[in-house]
């Protein structure tokens, strides 16, 4: 797959352009950062874009260490003109958690199911624990060994996106971790992903868990407050971990609407099927069996009860 996108790319004297999903996390930069160091191996320029805040502190840390150069873009920004080309990571350019560009999508590499894509090339891999493992598998299809940093920052987001391997891993996550290992630093990765809480989300994370309501197999809390992406994941993680629940869904403000994060551990109950039947017709959201994300607009939010009703509709099908 990545040989036909270097094709595609050879020879275009227009700038190319990597970027991801709206507020971007670990995978998404990493994966755009090891996409971003192939094709300077091959002399093809590019440029890392982003779209909305990057919330957790951790990676905002990292981009600084590392130095990383990103552009953030909008819509209205006149640098970026329809004769550009756009290669998109942790995510399916046409989704709505991916935003419009003016140019041609060369291509949409992501991890997470979805339909269709509207790009030239669709390396869509839902099998794969993490966007950065799908970028590793094109630098072992073109022998290419990564530096130091780059394989660090691909271990650390491999490590987040399967919860240390004990999410939705696959086979090809731990043949990425191996490979990586030759070359990044697998304690520095384990450190950083471990430390992602600050201790201003304590308070936030116990108002959380004080919200909790149980009701059969599903765990469900709504906090009127604003939770970075990652600190809600963290919750939902700790939540599913009780014996007796197999289905969590979690809400919190956003400056923009709700986020929605819902994680399964029964195969029948798919978490991506979940979001989308409860967010039918008010918001978007998808994702993968075991784990799920989702977002409402502020003008969209039908209350904490119609959500929750919604919830236990779901449920009590089952």
């Amino acid at each position: 797959m990545i040989s036909s996108i270097l094709q595609k790319l050879s020879g275009k004297d227009k700038k190319i352009y990597i970027i991801s999903h709206s507020y971007p996390d670990y995978d998404s930069i990493a994966s755009a950062v090891g996409l971003c160091w192939i094709l300077q191996k091959y002399n093809i320029p590019s440029v890392i874009l982003y779209h909305g805040e990057i919330e957790s502190p951790s990676l905002v840390e990292t981009i600084r260490c590392l130095d990383l150069e990103l552009q953030y873009y909008t819509p209205d920004d006149k640098n970026i003109t329809s004769d550009s080309y756009f290669l998109v990571v942790d995510a399916a350019y046409g989704n709505s958690n991916v935003i419009s560009l003016p140019g041609t999508v060369i291509a949409s590499i992501d991890h997470h199911e979805t339909l269709s894509t509207k790009s030239l090339i669709s390396d869509i891999r839902p099998d794969y624990g993490a966007c950065s493992t799908i970028v590793c598998s094109y630098m072992q299809d073109l022998s290419l060994k990564p530096n130091e940093e780059v394989a660090t920052l691909l271990l650390t987001a491999i490590f987040v996106d399967t919860d240390f391997l004990k999410r939705k891993v696959s086979s090809h996550d731990i043949e990425a971790i191996s490979f990586l290992n030759n070359y990044g630093s697998l304690e520095k990765a384990s450190s950083t992903a471990n430390n992602s809480l600050i201790i201003p989300d304590v308070p936030l994370i116990k108002r959380a868990l004080e919200k909790l309501v149980f009701y059969k197999f599903m765990a469900f809390f709504y906090l009127d407050e604003e939770l970075r992406q990652e600190v809600l994941a963290i919750i939902a993680d700790t939540i599913i971990k009780l014996e007796e629940i197999t289905l969590v869904v979690g809400i919190c403000k956003h400056k923009e609407g709700y986020k929605v994060s819902v994680r399964s551990e029964d195969k029948n109950n798919s978490a991506g099927v979940f979001i989308q039947t409860i967010l039918r017709e008010i918001g978007v959201g998808g994702g993968h069996v075991n784990m799920a994300g989702g977002f409402i607009k502020a003008d969209m939010w039908p209350g904490e009860n119609f959500i929750f009703d919604r919830c236990l509709d779901y449920v009590r099908s089952k």
